[in-house]
């Protein structure tokens, strides 16, 4: 991962599922108007979110929300199984009502991960693979059939997060350095910083700074 980068949401939703069979990584980047919700199925990743960082379990799912750096790094060569999601925030709205408020799941900055049993990932998994194939056929009512099954998915998302959200601290694999360092570089942005000023803040030697940060978040210090 060697840069950020703005990646807008450009339709109203939208969903795959998709597998990678080799080592790889997604370069970090943020959505700028809408939320991301990814469910891991399979595979050996270590997923980065802001200051932390995450040991994907199967059935493990993010909520992204807007303007949050994110990426992902394989750590091996086995296939990696996910569905992401892509939404705006005014559909989100549109589809709520009175009674049941589907944005509020997507709103928890402090606990971000939650965690599907096998019934709720094989739910997920039936109606993401639904809608796209239905976007695929294109035939007659194929955005009310989508609609529909999108509707089951963010219940699904939003019944899970009531029942099950764990502290993401609990589930944060980042070491201590490396929180430091995202913080100490969020706190200084706007300042002419170096990596060596940085270490020496940081009471550690650059080159093990940069090594531990390239390790654990697939960037360098200088691109983040």
């Amino acid at each position: 991962m060697n840069e950020v980068f703005s990646e807008s949401i450009l339709c109203p939703f939208g969903i795959s599922h998709k597998v990678t069979n080799r080592r790889s990584e997604e370069l970090m980047h943020i959505h700028d108007n809408g939320f991301e919700f990814l469910l891991f199925i399979d595979g050996d990743v270590n997923y980065f979110l802001e200051t932390s960082i995450y040991s994907m379990k199967p059935g493990d799912a993010l909520l992204i929300p807007p303007n949050s750096i994110h990426g992902y790094l394989t750590k091996g060569d086995s296939n990696y199984e996910r569905i992401p999601l892509h939404i705006q925030r005014g559909l989100l709205i549109s589809l709520s009502t009175e009674e049941t408020s589907l944005l509020e799941a997507f709103q928890d900055p402090e606990h971000p991960i939650i965690h599907f049993n096998d019934t709720e990932m094989s739910q997920f998994i039936y109606h993401a693979d639904t809608i796209i194939q239905s976007e695929t056929e294109k035939a007659h009512g194929h955005d009310i059939l989508s609609l529909a099954h999108l509707l089951f998915l963010l219940l699904i998302i939003s019944t899970t997060c009531r029942n099950t959200r764990s502290s993401a601290q609990t589930r944060d694999i980042s070491p201590a350095i490396i929180r430091r360092t995202i913080n100490y570089i969020n706190l200084y942005l706007t300042e002419n910083l170096t990596v060596q000023g940085i270490a020496d803040d940081l009471n550690i030697s650059s080159s093990r700074l940069s090594h531990f940060f390239k390790e654990y978040t697939g960037s360098s210090i200088w691109h983040y």
